[in-house]
């Protein structure tokens, strides 16, 4: 349920009447039955916020046919059913059935909101049964109130439907509840109802007071407003039922709503501005106020509507104002005009507002505080009469609109023999083109001039370098332009570019290289004195000519097509050697750098450069060039010299390293023959020894077997012979290593060994050394135990054995199982320090 207001109604009487004429020409249109009866029709005009309600009043009474003037009973007169018309049916029913002798007016009550009828007086019932005008009215009244769009149904006592109209009906029907309501409950009635309904009819039963609330209601996809009334049916003093009056007001609250969104913007739009905004009456009184108004006088908006403006501004500011607003009232048009009040200056502005008649019923007043406005005016004025440099002011047309004192000082002319002329009657001839295209292109794209330069006509015939500052204001049609005197600049820099060329001249005169310029044809078009010393050439016979004519035929054709996709890319090139013929017929050799020159629309308009003879360094380089090959020549053949030499010093010493060897030889093998015969003669007689004692025989006898094969190899190795090679498998060489080499307890070897390993054709005892070597340095570097990895795998034409351990430091051992007849060469290995790695080296060559 919405919002709830109660209030006490008033109610007046008219007469009832009946009328059998209305009821016969409008008998096509009711279906008439026979329903309970109606003693009494209580009309009721008038109401709340202009509300009127026509109520049935029920009353028990002697119930009988409807009948006609005839007397002839109409109940047989069925047509389609209308719903909502049981109200009315009841009505001509109680018309048919009264007497038409009697007549009676309606009595009020003045303590109850509806007036009902009482009892009538027999002389008061006879007058109505004679009066057929009341009745006629009476049947109006109900065809009105059924025709209303207001849905109206009333409720007795018992919270029961007794009446309603065709609105209501319709109302139910759209809200999904069957229209047959009469007779049933409220809440059964109409289910969409809160239970908190019946409490609001019982207050109004209880209280005698009208009732209003508010509520919005969901019908289909969309929301409904309602404003429902509750009148009390007061009779005898006893309320007796309720009338019901359901109106829609959802247009006019979304009406409400727009207005009150519409109000809301149009205010924060009234205290948005900075002006000050009054709405007075034409006697002064202020209607409404914006609070920037409010504020400059120290007061909120609401304290100064209802004010007169004599009671809040000065005497004479007042008077002067309401002299203003009548001459607003009488002329009906806009006043504007200037005051200062506090030191400050208002701009008002007055405005009429109009009523409906057409006729000035207020005037809107806006007041703007123009006092830093005009300060900075007469700043700007100031600066203008002041300013060394000339000011100006021109039309749309390049009229002179105004100047300052400066173009007297400059130029020489008064101020009237300037304004009204255009500015190009002073402009240099030569610079008219130039100017115009300026003001054009400004003009077009709305930018502002900026150090534009173009010379002026003084009073005395003499021009002077003037540069334009301006700017264009199109909402004003106006240019505004600052013009500052440059002659002494232009003089001085016209010196300064003198001798800036001056200074060029002669750098470009005593400089070793040639500067040349040429356009986008490649046709010379400078050509410093240089050229004679270079070419032979005097610097006009150069100019006119293409650098490719100075050239021999087949490489005119190679640096031309160079050149032409230099000048396509519009790039710079630097340092490119070409062959050039002196008149005397002989080459000269040019090294040619050069840049594109561009204008500032984007154009190639040539290329600028320099070229250098490099003719004798190029000569000294190719000597220096041949120098160095002789010095290469000469240290090749004293490296293959002094190959030579130690090789002789390398057999030199072999030769004593063989003598000293066959003397330790023989002195070693002896004892080691010794040892061997002791081993062999141990073996012999124990026979019958234990186990540990044999694998010791055996552990001496076969390092006296390799002790016999070093001395064998360093007698070998001083002989300088080949070693013994056959093919074998590497994973047989591992084999072998291991099992002499036996890994300490806590390492432990992981071999890894390709399937597709090819035989390797080497010396199996000395490879057994290369590899024997690098599984012993691996123990070594694992004193605390780990793991050694041993791998094997082909790769072009060799296998590389790798030997790494925990660490995964790595050696790589190559073996060729094709390719030189190098001998056989054992590394050693390289212990960086802690925290690095340790590499093992060693590589195997065969055939």
């Amino acid at each position: 349920m919405g919002e709830t207001t109660g209030s006490a109604g008033q109610g007046g009487g008219t007469a009832v009447r009946t009328g059998y004429d209305k009821l016969l020409s409008d008998s096509q249109r009711w279906n008439y039955a026979e329903i309970s009866d109606l003693d009494h029709i209580g009309a009721i005009e008038g109401g709340v916020d202009g509300f009127a309600a026509m109520i049935f009043c029920s009353q028990s009474s002697t119930r009988g046919p409807v009948v006609g003037p005839d007397r002839k009973d109409m109940r047989v007169a069925k047509k389609d059913p209308i719903p909502g018309c049981a109200a009315l049916q009841r009505l001509v029913d109680e018309c048919s059935t009264a007497d038409p002798g009697h007549g009676n007016d309606v009595s009020t009550h003045e303590e109850s909101p509806l007036c009902l009828v009482d009892e009538c007086s027999a002389s008061d019932r006879a007058h109505c049964r004679n009066d057929r005008p009341q009745k006629e009215s009476a049947l109006e009244w109900a065809i009105a109130i059924d025709s209303m769009d207001d849905a109206i149904h009333i409720v007795d006592s018992d919270l029961r439907v007794v009446r309603c109209n065709t609105a209501f009906a319709q109302w139910c029907l759209k809200l999904g509840v069957p229209a047959e309501v009469v007779g049933r409950g409220l809440l059964d009635a109409l289910p969409f109802l809160p239970p908190s309904a019946c409490d609001e009819y019982r207050y109004v039963l209880d209280t005698g007071r009208t009732l209003v609330t508010k509520e919005t209601m969901r019908v289909g996809a969309g929301d409904i407003a309602t404003e429902t009334r509750k009148i009390p049916i007061v009779r005898e003093g006893v309320v007796s039922g309720v009338v019901t009056v359901i109106r829609d007001i959802t247009q006019l609250r979304r009406a409400e709503e727009a207005l009150r969104k519409s109000e809301a913007t149009a205010r924060a739009i009234f205290n948005a501005t900075t002006d000050t905004v009054v709405l007075v009456d034409r006697e002064g009184n202020i209607l409404a106020v914006n609070e920037v108004g409010a504020g400059r006088l120290a007061k909120r908006p609401h304290e100064l509507v209802g004010a007169n403006i004599h009671d809040i501004l000065p005497p004479g500011i007042a008077t002067r104002r309401m002299e203003k607003c009548d001459e607003v009232v009488q002329s009906r048009k806009h006043v504007r005009f200037e005051d200062e009040r506090a030191g400050r200056i208002v701009d008002n502005s007055l405005y009429p507002v109009f009523d409906a008649a057409g006729d000035v019923c207020a005037i809107a007043v806006y007041g703007r505080d123009i006092t830093e406005e005009r300060k900075a005016q007469e700043a700007l004025e100031r600066i203008f009469f002041l300013s060394v440099d000339m000011i100006c002011v021109l039309d749309t047309d390049g009229n002179f609109r105004r100047v300052n004192p400066a173009f007297t000082r400059v130029l020489g002319y008064e101020n009237k023999e300037v304004t009204g002329r255009h500015f190009l009657d002073f402009v240099h001839p030569d610079d008219v083109q130039a100017t115009v295209r300026e003001v054009e292109q400004r003009l077009s794209d709305g930018s502002p001039t900026t150090h534009f330069d173009n010379r002026c006509r003084c009073r005395d015939g003499s021009y002077r370098w003037l540069e334009w500052a301006a700017t264009y204001i199109r909402e004003e049609g106006l240019t505004y332009a600052v013009v500052r005197d440059i002659t002494d600049r232009e003089d001085e820099e016209r010196k300064a570019l003198e001798e800036s060329r001056e200074r060029f001249r002669s750098i470009v005169e005593s400089t070793s290289d040639w500067i040349w310029e040429v356009d986008a044809n490649g046709v010379y078009t400078y050509a410093s004195p240089k050229v004679r010393d270079i070419l032979g050439y005097d610097p006009e016979e150069v100019i006119g000519k293409t650098p490719f004519d100075l050239m021999p035929p087949d490489e005119s054709e190679r640096i031309g097509t160079e050149f032409r996709a230099i000048v396509q890319a519009r790039r710079a090139f630097e340092r490119l050697e070409n062959c050039n013929l002196h008149r005397d017929g002989r080459l000269v050799l040019l090294e040619t750098s050069g840049v594109p020159i561009i204008d500032k629309d984007g154009n190639l308009l040539g290329y600028r450069g320099i070229g250098r003879d490099v003719t004798e360094r190029k000569q000294a380089e190719e000597l220096r060039n041949y120098s160095e090959q002789l010095e290469k020549m000469v240290d090749l053949r004293t490296r293959e010299l002094r190959d030579a030499q130690d090789a002789l010093v390398r057999k030199e010493k072999l030769a004593v390293l063989g003598q000293l060897a066959g003397g330790v030889g023989h002195e070693l093998r002896n004892p080691l023959g010794v040892i061997s015969n002791a081993v062999y003669y141990l073996e012999t007689k124990l026979s019958d020894a234990d186990r540990a004692i044999k694998k010791h025989l055996a552990l001496i006898a076969s390092e006296v077997q390799h002790s016999e094969e070093i001395v064998s190899d360093l007698l070998e190795f001083s002989r300088t012979k080949p070693g013994k090679k056959e093919e074998i498998a590497i994973s047989v060489l591992v084999a072998q290593v291991l099992e002499r080499y036996t890994p300490p307890q806590k390492v432990k070897v992981t071999i890894t060994m390709a399937s597709d390993l090819p035989l390797v054709f080497v010396d199996s005892q000395q490879t057994r050394q290369v590899i024997g070597n690098l599984v012993t340095n691996a123990y070594e570097a694992m004193p605390d135990g780990g793991e050694l990895f041993i791998s094997a795998h082909a790769e072009d034409r060799e296998v590389q054995l790798l030997v790494r351990d925990k660490h995964e430091d790595a050696v790589r051992t190559s073996v060729h199982h094709q390719g030189e007849r190098d001998r056989p060469r054992a590394g050693g290995f390289k212990n960086p320090g802690p925290g690095q790695r340790r590499e093992y080296y060693g590589r195997e060559r065969g055939r």
